[in-house]
């Protein structure tokens, strides 16, 4: 059985053990495609119920976290806008990890629609080795806008790769 080297480091036959990996490895990769229509009204801070699982190897290990999706936003004011968060968890209670605004302003009093795209990528030390979930939460900046999340029948991707420490 052939000898397996990975920048310098030799490892006998058969499967390979990550403890010997060198850091910034790529232990797993895990993603959740979700094509389900959610949506509400933004106000205070909500959970959408989209969200992606990884079960780290080692409490050492980073996430990667990827997120990519479309949204709308539906608002009759002159502005509306909303701010979409990634946490670790589900509950607006939970370690916020990273967020952006998303808005439209115009200078009538007339309904309008905006659709976008929505991505977000954060590097996370969760110090565990029991399941890690990252959700998507959405809450209201200005004009208390109907949000959806994959509307027209689109998806939305959570990819988590677990990097060695």
């Amino acid at each position: 059985m052939a000898l397996i080297k990975l920048n310098n480091q030799s490892f006998g036959s058969g499967a390979i053990d990550n403890t010997n990996l060198p850091s910034g490895s790529v232990l797993q990769v895990v993603t959740n495609t979700i094509s389900t229509l959610y949506g509400g009204t933004a106000g205070g801070e909500v959970y959408t119920n989209v969200s992606g699982s990884i079960t780290p190897s080692f409490s050492s290990s980073k996430i990667l976290v990827l997120f990519d999706g479309q949204i709308s936003q539906t608002g009759t004011k002159n502005n509306f806008a909303t701010r979409w968060r990634i946490r670790r968890g589900t509950s607006t209670s939970d370690t916020s990890l990273t967020h952006q605004r998303n808005g439209h302003y115009h200078g009538g009093s007339i309904t309008a629609e905006k659709h976008a795209s929505l991505g977000f990528n954060y590097l996370d030390s969760p110090s565990s080795t029991s399941q890690v979930t990252y959700g998507l939460f959405v809450s209201n900046i200005d004009g208390a806008p109907n949000w959806t999340i994959n509307d027209n029948g689109s998806t939305s991707i959570f990819t988590l790769i677990e990097i060695q420490g």
